[in-house]
Order: structure tokens, then sequence, then C-alpha cells
């Protein structure tokens, strides 16, 4: 049994009609499901940063553990090195550019809090 299509054919007039009855349509409806849904997604990116943030510390914090200790044991095996001297030549360079990263972004932070409503 073979199913024979037939392709409708319209004019541009029922088309642009059809056009335009569907984007009034759409026009009521979409704007509040958008919103409900950017809502929704600025709520759950809010407690996600809240629970990411420390955790961002905490990483940063072993880093520079892991590539100070990394440090004392490759260059300590042909320079003695002591723990502060390693601090001093592996962290200390990079904790201005990171101070300045820090306030810059809460510079961010504050003008962005009241367009993006995070306080509840």
């Amino acid at each position: 049994m073979t199913v024979v299509r037939r392709k409708i054919k319209l004019s541009l007039f029922v088309k642009v009609l059809i056009a335009i009855v569907t984007g009034a349509l759409l026009g009521l409806i979409a704007p509040e499901v958008l919103v409900r849904i950017f809502k929704t997604f600025n709520v759950l990116f809010a407690q996600l940063l809240k629970f990411i943030v420390p955790l961002l510390v905490l990483g940063l914090a072993l880093c520079y553990g892991f590539g100070t200790a990394w440090f004392i044991q490759v260059y300590g095996r042909s320079n003695p090195i002591s723990v502060a001297g390693a601090l001093g030549m592996c962290v200390l360079p990079y904790l201005p550019v990171d101070a300045v990263k820090l306030a810059l972004a809460a510079v961010l932070c504050r003008r962005l809090k009241p367009a993006l409503k995070l306080d509840k």
C-alpha cells in the first residue's frame, strides 16, 4: 500500500498571515517561559558559586603546595633549598598577580550583583 502525499501549496498571503499569527501567539507565551528559565538558571548558578568558590581557593592552595614540593624535590637535587626559599621563588612572585585578579573579580561581582539579583 502506497501513501500518496500531496504537497499543500499556499499563497504568499496565507504564509504571511500564518507567520503573523504564529509570531503573535509565541510573543504572548515565550517571554514568560524564557523569564522562568533564566530565573531558574540564575538561582542555580548562585548556589553553584557559593559551593564552588571555596573549592577554587582550596585548589589554588593545593597547586601552590604541590608545585613548591615538586620544586624542592627537583631543584633540591642539585642545590639544597629550604621551604622558605622555594616559596620565595615559586609562590611569592605570583601572589601580586593573583591579588589583582581577585580584586578585579570582586569589583566585577559588585557591579553584576544587582543585575543578576543574587541577593535573596
